[in-house]
């Protein structure tokens, strides 16, 4: 979970936090929702999928009840509740095997738990059991069967099923209106919002928008258009196409070598801090093309320098903060990675509800909890599940500030809201609500929200900062404005 995953984001109505916390105390409604139950209606429904939840602090929560009790009775029970008969349900014995309020609370109006996917699977192949019995019994392979004879064929199949299990985490945050999922599924996510509509919770569609339908694209090939460091990496770029990566003489500015090694696009932008565009990534090589997917940064910078109209189609962006670092009595320019994500076209799932983070990764989770340890002197599995969410909010922020910190640069005739946008779809498709905007596109100017998140308790605020940057005008680089540095330190 705390690494590079795949997340989407759903909305949730804070004003539906009442409801959601009157389930998570209602009996019948955690068991409904519960893995537990999920469990047994796998056993029960051999074919049917069924998904369920556990706390995040117990993600097996379900097999230690089959440890303890006979499974046999809780199956007993799912019959009673499918049939009605939920009056004399008997909950004492289950009680500690639900996912309740208190294990799921995460502080600030925010739950986390783990969504279970429980999938039968025939691992004998049935297929090659209909072709057997359609040689023995009829003579023909089963394609050239008749109706009938194919359905007497089925019905004489016995399917293996074994269940198979997979897991993944979620967050739901009322305080802020968004549920974080670590699964791209289309069914996972509408099975997820199927149980936080059990549970009382409202959720609601949310995707990217930013003004318009090709904002991918424009995004990336304005922060490629942006780039700083094109000598840098033209001259890497060469010296990779004659000679192998270990026998390439590295930078002796250590910053520039991470740089041209691990980009080919590195672009301040108006916000203060710089978008850097790395690999995977596709390139079309004239504007009319199919995207190719490229693996090297070295590789795409010369793709991208091919033709007068080659353009980028999906990268993987890096958002990061230039901080001043004191080496040896010099204050030297350091780039701090804030965030990891791929920006391509399949960005949002329209049928989910959902906006995805694609290869989305927090380089500084790691520091933001050795600070909370060294703070706190220790820390519970809450507190890290806490610390992630407040640093995924912040991404989502930044993330939706440093888009439109570059699409703003394009031009000011540019329509609409920019960054998670809410979707009626009970209205016209062009009715967006806009969240924290309170109006409908096209606006004259977007409107962002304001970095406001708090931080779990005891985690001291980040050490970075942001600084200005002035320009050279003999070398052409971007370099730390010490002028509005002292300036900022006599204050």
């Amino acid at each position: 979970m705390f690494g590079r995953g795949n997340w989407a984001v759903i909305g949730v109505e804070p004003g539906s936090l009442g409801r959601f916390q009157e389930g998570l105390g209602t009996d019948l409604q955690l068991l409904r929702s519960s893995q537990l139950l999920a469990s047994a209606a796998i056993r029960l429904h051999a074919s049917t999928a069924a998904w369920g939840i556990n706390p995040f602090g117990s993600p097996r929560l379900d097999e230690e009840f089959e440890k303890s009790f006979p499974f046999g009775d809780l199956v007993s029970l799912l019959k009673d509740i499918e049939e009605g008969r939920t009056a004399s349900l008997n909950m004492e014995p289950l009680r500690g095997f639900l996912p309740s309020e208190q294990p799921m609370s995460l502080g600030n109006n925010a739950y986390g738990f783990w969504m279970v996917v429980n999938d039968p699977k025939d691992v004998t192949d049935p297929a090659s059991k209909k072709e057997a019995l359609s040689y023995r019994l009829i003579g023909r392979p089963f394609r050239f069967l008749a109706k009938k004879e194919k359905e007497d064929i089925e019905q004489q199949v016995d399917a293996s099923a074994v269940r198979s299990r997979r897991q993944f985490p979620i967050i739901a945050d009322f305080q802020h209106g968004h549920v974080y999922a670590e699964s791209t599924s289309k069914d996972d996510l509408i099975a997820l919002r199927d149980v936080l509509d059990g549970l009382g919770a409202k959720t609601s569609s949310l995707y990217w928008h930013f003004g318009s339908e090709n904002w991918v694209t424009e995004f990336l090939n304005a922060v490629h258009k942006g780039n700083r460091y094109p000598s840098e990496m033209h001259s890497r770029a060469e010296e990779l196409s004659r000679f192998r990566p270990e026998e390439v003489e590295k930078l002796p500015d250590k910053e520039m070598e991470k740089v041209v090694a691990a980009y080919f696009a590195f672009a301040p932008m108006e916000n203060g801090l710089v978008a850097a565009l790395g690999c995977p990534s596709q390139v079309r090589i004239h504007r009319v093309s199919d995207p190719v997917g490229v693996a090297a940064p070295s590789v795409a910078f010369s793709l991208l320098g091919m033709t007068s109209d080659s353009e980028l189609a999906g990268a993987s962006l890096t958002v990061l903060e230039p901080v001043i670092k004191r080496v040896k009595g010099e204050d030297r320019i350091a780039n701090r990675p804030q965030l990891s994500v791929d920006i391509v076209p399949n960005i949002n799932n329209f049928d989910a509800g959902a906006a995805f983070l694609r290869g989305f990764e927090l380089p500084e989770f790691k520091r933001h909890v050795k600070a909370a340890l060294k703070a706190q002197g220790g820390l519970d599995v809450k507190d890290f599940w806490a610390i992630w969410l407040t640093d995924m909010h912040d991404a989502v922020l930044t993330l939706s500030d440093s888009v439109t910190s570059v699409l703003g640069t394009l031009g000011p005739e540019r329509p609409g809201f920019y960054g998670l946008a809410h979707m009626d779809t009970e209205a016209d498709a062009t009715a967006v609500e806009i969240e924290g905007g309170g109006g409908q596109p096209p606006q004259p100017q977007p409107s962002l929200p304001e970095f406001s998140p708090a931080r779990p308790q005891g985690q001291p605020p980040a050490e970075a900062k942001v600084i200005d940057m002035v320009q050279d005008p003999d070398s052409g680089v971007f370099e730390a404005d010490k002028g509005k540095e002292e300036e900022d330190g006599g204050a």
